[in-house]
């Protein structure tokens, strides 16, 4: 499948912020980027630079309502 060029650039430049740390929390472990927080930055760099279009998309899908999910929540808000 095919995606607007737009798309996949975002996409991709939001998930390298993503191999740094979970913006909404300390790392989660339900996290599918919860082992490649525990490998060096390069190593996270490669691995990411490794995905597919579709595998980067799908991810940044993941995170973005991941982090809508748990913003939204005042339980979660209010444990913070």
């Amino acid at each position: 499948m095919e995606h607007k060029t737009s798309l996949v650039e975002d996409a991709r430049m939001a998930m390298y912020g993503r191999i740094l740390r979970c913006p909404v929390e300390d790392n989660p472990d339900d996290c599918p980027l919860k082992e490649v927080w525990e490998i060096p930055l390069e190593d996270r760099i490669a691995w990411l630079e490794l995905k597919s279009d579709e595998e980067i998309i799908e991810l940044h899908l993941h995170h973005t309502k991941c982090a809508a999910a748990k913003l939204s929540d005042p339980s979660f808000l209010n444990n913070e």
